[in-house]
C-alpha cells in the first residue's frame, strides 16, 4: 500500500486495480489503517468492498455495517457522501431499523427512556438509540446524511417507520448478487452447483462451450487461481501440454469462473488471502483429482478432457468421486455394528475415528496429521478405500465371528475393569483380548484378563528384538495367518483383515512392549487390553460378554491347537510394524513408484 500511495498518480493507480486486489490490500492492511487508500476508490470499488465483508451467505451483519459506517466517516468528507448517494437505500434502511426506534413528532410524542435526550435533527422525525454503541456511530452519521441529502433522509426515516426487515434484506441481497455478477461473481444458489454430484464412470463426452470475453473481463481478473496451480500436479500438468494458446487462455478463464463461484459457495467468516488461497487449493485439489479420475474411468488422455468437458464437469467428478467413497463409509456406518448411532464411532480407535467422521461430513474431507483435509489426488482415495475395507472387515469379524455387539457392550456394566466405560473400549481392544484369551487359555473368547494374568501373558507373547523393545514373537504371527488363512475365505476381506491385526499388534508392542514379565502394572495406563482388577467379581452383575468358546465359530475347529509360540508365518512382518504417529499412512503405504 506504501508503494501505491508514494507513486505520482495514486488516484489513477488505485482505480486501475481489480476489485479484488483492493479488496486484499485493505483485508491485509486492515480496514482503519487503510484510510487514505479508501479516500482513492472508486464508488463501484467501494460497493465491491462492503459487499464482501457485510454478508454472510444471504444474511447481512448489521454490526460489520456498522463498522464500515465508522471508517468512512474518518475519511475525507467525499467519502461518506460518495456511499451515501450510491449505495442501496434499502442497505441503509435495513441498519436502521435494527439499531434505531423512529416515531413522527407531529403524531406520537417520542418515548424518553431516563437520562436519554431526544434527537431529532429535522424536528420532524424523534429518534432513540437501542444501545450506547450504535448511538455513539448512528447519531453523527445521521446528522451527515441529513446535512446531504435531506429528501433521502426523511424517505429512509419513512422506510424505518414502516418497511419489513426481511424485505429490505431481500432486496438488498439482490441488488449485492448484481453488482457481484457484473464482477463474476454468481449468487449463493448458482454457486453451490459446484458441488453438485457427478459420477466421473458416467460423465458424457463433451459439452463444453467457451466463456466470452478475455481474462479480466467483467471481473474476471484475479491471477490468485493461476498462482496455486501446483497444488494439483496432474491438472497443470495436462494444461501445460495443450499446444493451442487460445485453449489454455480458455480453460484460464474458465479456472478463474469456477474459482469465483468456489469463493461464494465457501461462505468465507471474511474474504481474507489465506481464506481464498485454501479455497483455491481446493479448487485445484478437485480438478486433480477430477481429471485422474476421469482418465482411470475411461481412459486417454488428460488434455483430450481439458479439451472436451467443462472445467466444472471436471470438478465435480473429483468431488462425486469423495462422495463415492462417503457412501461407502454410511454404508458401514449404517451396518449391525454401528447401527446409524454416532456415539459408536467412539469404539474406533484413533484416528480411526477422526476419519470416519470426516468421510461421513455433508463434504468429506480427509483426517491426516492432525487435520481435516481436502482430497488432493487418487492415492488418497485409494488409501482410504483400503482404510474402509480394513473397518468392515474388523466389525463383520467380531460380530460373526465373536458373537459381540456395540449395544450389548454399551448395555454391560464394565466396573472393576480398566477400561470401565465402553467409550474407551475400541476394536483393537475387543480383538486383543479375545486373542490374549485363546494364548492363555486355549479359546479365543471376548472377556476381561485378570489382572495377575498379564504378566505370564506377556511372557508368552514377546520376544526381544534389540535396543530394550520386545516385538510379538514371529511364531504367533504365523499362527494368527495361518488361522485367517484357513477361517476367512475371500482374499479381499482377508487381506483387510491382516491389516487390522498388524494395526492392532502394533499397539500391543507399543504398550507392553517395555513392559517386563516381572515388573508391576498399573493397567489405567495402558490401552489394548481388558484388564480386571482382584476381587472385582463378574462383569455386570452376572451378565456375560457374549464369548465363543473353542476355535471360532462356525469356523475351523478340527485339530486346531491353541495359539502358541510354534509355527511358520508372519502377519504384519512382511509390511513392517506400525507406530502410533503413523498407522494409517503406514497400514495403506503407497508404492514408491505410485503416481499422484
Amino acid at each position: 500500500m506504501d508503494e501505491i500511495l508514494a507513486s505520482e498518480r495514486p488516484g489513477d493507480l488505485v482505480r486501475a486495480l481489480p476489485e479484488l486486489e483492493v479488496h486484499l490490500t485493505v483485508q491485509e492492511v486492515g480496514k482503519r489503517d487503510c484510510l487514505e487508500l479508501l479516500d482513492l476508490v472508486t464508488p463501484q470499488q467501494l460497493h465491491y468492498l462492503v459487499d464482501l465483508d457485510v454478508w454472510k451467505k444471504d444474511r447481512l451483519d448489521p454490526l460489520k455495517m456498522i463498522e464500515w459506517l465508522e471508517i468512512l466517516m474518518e475519511c475525507e468528507e467525499e467519502k461518506l457522501a460518495q456511499f451515501v448517494r450510491s449505495a442501496d437505500l434499502e442497505l441503509i434502511v435495513f441498519l436502521l431499523k435494527k439499531f434505531i426506534r423512529v416515531t413522527k413528532l407531529a403524531e406520537d410524542p417520542p418515548s424518553r427512556e431516563e437520562g436519554e435526550a431526544p434527537f431529532s435533527p429535522d424536528h420532524l422525525y424523534s429518534i432513540s438509540f437501542r444501545d450506547e454503541k450504535s448511538r455513539d456511530v448512528l447519531q453523527p452519521f445521521l446528522k451527515r446524511f441529513l446535512s446531504l441529502d435531506s429528501d433521502l433522509y426523511r424517505r429512509a426515516m419513512e422506510g424505518v417507520l414502516w418497511e419489513l426487515e426481511s424485505d429490505l434484506e431481500e432486496a438488498a441481497y439482490r441488488w449485492r448478487n448484481a453488482r457481484l455478477a457484473d464482477l463474476g461473481f454468481p449468487s449463493f444458489q448458482e454457486s453451490l452447483e459446484i458441488y453438485r454430484f457427478v459420477n466421473p464412470q458416467t460423465v458424457p463426452p463433451g459439452g463444453k462451450i467457451p466463456l466470452p470475453g478475455e481474462i479480466g473481463e467483467n471481473g474476471l481478473a484475479s491471477a490468485m487461481p493461476m498462482c496455486l496451480q501446483g497444488t494439483g500436479p496432474f491438472f497443470a500438468s495436462a494444461l501445460r501440454r495443450l499446444d493451442d494458446p487460445a485453449e489454455r487462455e480458455g480453460i484460464q478463464r474458465e479456472l478463474v469462473a469456477l474459482f469465483n463461484k468456489a469463493i461464494i459457495a465457501e461462505s468465507l467468516d471474511d474474504f481474507s488471502r489465506e481464506g481464498m488461497e485454501r479455497v483455491g487449493r481446493k479448487v485445484f485439489h478437485y480438478l486433480n483429482l477430477g481429471l485422474q479420475a476421469l482418465c482411470r474411468e475411461k481412459g486417454g488422455w488428460p488434455e483430450a478432457y481439458l479439451q472436451t468437458i467443462p472445467l466444472q464437469k471436471i470438478f465435480q467428478c473429483g468431488f462425486g468421486s469423495t462422495l463415492l467413497l462417503k457412501r461407502k463409509a454410511e454404508e458401514i456406518f449404517k451396518g449391525p455394528w454401528f447401527e446409524g448411532d454416532r456415539k459408536n464411532l467412539a469404539f474406533l480407535d484413533f484416528p480411526h475415528g477422526e476419519i470416519m467422521k470426516g468421510l461421513l461430513r455433508k463434504r468429506p474431507v480427509f483426517y491426516r496429521s492432525g487435520l481435516y483435509m481436502d482430497f488432493e489426488n487418487l492415492a488418497d482415495l485409494r488409501e482410504l478405500e483400503m482404510f474402509l475395507e480394513m473397518i468392515s472387515a474388523a466389525v463383520q469379524f467380531l460380530g460373526d465371528s465373536l458373537g459381540v455387539s456395540s449395544r450389548e457392550l454399551r448395555e454391560t456394566d464394565w466396573r472393576g475393569c480398566h477400561p470401565d466405560r465402553w467409550q474407551d473400549m475400541t476394536l483393537s481392544t475387543i480383538l486383543l483380548t479375545s486373542w490374549a484369551n485363546r494364548v492363555l487359555k486355549g479359546f479365543f473368547r471376548f472377556a476381561p484378563l485378570e489382572k495377575e494374568q498379564v504378566p505370564l501373558l506377556l511372557q508368552l507373547i514377546f520376544e526381544e528384538e534389540g535396543g530394550g523393545q520386545r516385538v510379538i514373537k514371529k511364531e504367533l504371527r504365523e499362527k494368527t495367518c495361518e488361522w485367517l488363512e484357513s477361517a476367512v475365505e475371500d482374499k479381499k476381506k482377508r487381506a483387510s483383515l491382516q491389516r487390522f491385526w498388524a494395526y492392532c499388534f502394533g499397539i500391543l508392542e507399543e504398550e507392553f512392549g517395555r513392559i517386563l514379565p516381572t515388573a508391576g502394572m498399573d493397567p489405567r495406563y495402558t490401552r489394548g487390553l481388558l484388564i480386571r482388577a482382584p476381587g472385582s467379581g463378574e462383569i455386570g452383575e452376572g451378565k456375560s460378554v457374549p464369548a465363543t468358546e473353542g476355535w471360532i465359530r462356525n469356523g475351523p475347529s478340527r485339530g486346531k491347537e491353541p495359539l502358541s509360540p510354534c509355527g511358520r508365518c508372519a502377519l504384519g512382518r512382511e509390511t513392517g510394524k506400525f507406530s502410533a504417529t503413523e498407522r494409517i499412512p503406514a497400514l495403506m503405504r503407497k508404492p514408491a513408484n505410485d503416481e499422484n
